[in-house]
């Protein structure tokens, strides 16, 4: 059941029997609202987890709130860590409640990084990312496309279309800040990749 569009549309699909329910990450705060301490799904799938990395997100945030009534969470990503390793405590936080790399961003921040002398830029300490990279190897999987992808040739059907003035704005607004509101939706992009998808959706 696709559980986005409006509130009236997203509840509706929320009452249809159904094995899976799809939702964008951008409502999650809404859903983890709408049912609070009564949260009925206990597994979840996370698509392009690295846009849970901040932990102030209204949706990290949301999601720790019901993660003790979670059974099982799975997350996809193919950039787990693109800026860096400080991009996976929150991540793996919705996977082990804070066993592996502690229950705060901060306490991991102190345990395996050094800052600037203005607390903006942190770096990691020596043979930390070893021992990082040995606390989560339990809960996380990493697969190389060339050892198990054998792609054909790529095909490509360039379609032309003419967008009106309207949604040619909405198309490079969101190529350009990689974030678009429509309505009472929110469009993000966490990255190049997604953002081609994401553009291709709208044309």
């Amino acid at each position: 059941s696709i559980c986005t569009g409006a509130l009236a549309k997203r509840n509706n699909a929320l009452a249809l029997p159904a094995d899976i329910y799809v939702i964008n990450r951008e409502n999650i705060p809404w859903l983890v609202t709408k049912y609070g301490r009564d949260f009925p799904f206990t597994t979840i799938v996370i698509d392009e987890s690295q846009s849970f990395k901040t932990p102030k997100s209204k949706r990290f945030k949301a999601l720790k709130k019901v993660n003790h009534l979670i059974d099982r969470m799975i997350q996809l990503t193919g950039t787990p860590a693109n800026n860096g390793l400080l991009d996976i405590w929150s991540q793996i936080f919705l996977l082990d409640s804070g066993k592996s790399l502690g229950k705060t961003m901060t306490a991991y921040k102190r345990r395996f990084f050094v800052s600037d002398y203005m607390g903006f830029t942190w770096s990691l300490k020596a043979q930390a990312d070893k021992t990082i990279y040995k606390l989560v190897k339990p809960l996380t999987l990493s697969m190389q496309a060339n050892d198990y992808l054998d792609m054909p040739e790529r095909i490509d059907n360039n379609i032309m279309l003419e967008l009106s003035a309207k949604q040619l704005k909405q198309y490079k607004e969101m190529e350009r800040e990689f974030i678009l509101e429509i309505g009472d939706e929110t469009i993000t992009a966490v990255n190049a990749a997604v953002l081609a998808g994401k553009l291709l959706q709208m044309a």
